[in-house]
């Protein structure tokens, strides 16, 4: 793996070259040095431009700009699995040394950056880290509030909520077997997290506005529960459906990349498992999460009123006590329903 270091002019001058750039760069040299003494073998190479200007080569400095108000230190290394954590300390404590360097710059002086694999590898992690907890956390309330609207109860805002660190142990469980297997880099870990949360909400608003929908049409617990999994459970198996084949483009990448494909699909599955199996569970063994059901009302069709046979029609799901009110809007709608999305 190779690793730079550049030292480059803030404004315009002369050169890059400087006795204080040599200064600094004679340093870092030496810390590469030192950490190939205690993890022998692991620096292959060193170039820098102060050691390529005391050779006679010819032409230009290849370490130094065109304009020379750059010039360059690198190094190649090698960085084994078991080595990772060593290799990523030390880009630490030299991105902490160039910090402190620049810190005592002026606005006429030099400014220097490090950049390679491991050093934006390790940057890269301490973002997530850093910048995803902080972002879920500022901007939750928003989904929040939409469910809440949605739902307009605080006891259903929690049956969101529940499931989501069932998914997340699961989900993350599923991955450590993966993870013997293949690479699974920390970033796909992070991806299963935002998905936990958009997914949750997702399907969270399916199943339980439905069930509210139930409810406030006199339906049972016992009831509702089935029409919440063959209707809304539909669209939450065919929106999973859809988005693991999305996914599944990724495969075809090379490793660890194709790992994003195997994390995004593990919690997509288990959001839609946990959405069709836990939430309906937990409503029929915690009923009072959930809406009180309304009163059932029952309208009776025409030919019933004229033929004074009050509960000789059916009604929409075929029993003979006659048919439910529905909203005007559905009552409207209905002679639409038909066709393979309305069993």
């Amino acid at each position: 793996r190779r690793e730079m270091i550049v030292l480059k002019c803030k404004t315009q001058c002369a050169t890059a070259d400087t006795a204080l750039s040599k200064g600094w760069f004679t340093e870092i040299e030496a810390e590469i040095k030192r950490f190939n003494l205690t993890n022998p073998g692991s620096i292959v190479q060193i170039h820098s431009y102060f050691g390529f200007s005391g050779h006679h080569q010819l032409g230009e400095n290849p370490m130094q700009s065109a304009d020379k108000q750059a010039i360059l230190l690198q190094w190649i290394w090698r960085v084994p699995p078991n080595m990772k954590a060593k290799a990523e300390e030390f880009c630490e404590k030299i991105k902490k040394d160039i910090d402190e360097i620049n810190a005592f710059q002026g606005p006429n002086g030099t400014e220097m950056a490090a950049t390679g694999l491991v050093f934006l590898d390790h940057a890269m992690k301490e973002t997530l880290i850093e910048e995803i907890p902080v972002h879920e956390i500022s901007t939750i309330w928003l989904p929040f509030i939409i469910l809440a609207m949605a739902l307009r109860s605080a006891r259903m805002l929690l049956l969101a909520l529940i499931p989501m660190p069932i998914e997340i142990i699961v989900a993350f469980g599923l991955m450590y077997f993966v993870s013997l297997h293949t690479t699974v880099v920390l970033f796909a870990l992070m991806m299963m997290l935002m998905l936990c949360t958009s997914l949750s909400f997702d399907y969270s608003l399916f199943t339980l506005t439905r069930y509210a929908e139930e409810r406030a049409m006199g339906e049972s617990v016992e009831d509702a529960i089935p029409t919440v999994i063959s209707q809304s459970g539909r669209v939450i198996v065919v929106s999973g459906c859809v988005l693991m084949i999305a996914w599944a483009a990724m495969l075809g990448l090379p490793t660890p990349f194709n790992g994003f494909c195997v994390a995004a699909s593990a919690m997509i599955l288990v959001c839609v498992l946990v959405q069709l199996t836990f939430v309906p569970s937990l409503l029929a063994i915690l009923p009072f999460l959930g809406p009180d059901a309304a009163e059932k009302r029952l309208l009776l069709s025409e030919e019933d009123e004229m033929e004074g046979a009050p509960f000789k029609g059916s009604d929409y799901n075929g029993s003979s006590r006659g048919r439910k009110v529905y909203p005007p809007e559905l009552e409207r709608a209905r002679p639409h329903m038909q066709g393979f999305f309305f069993w």
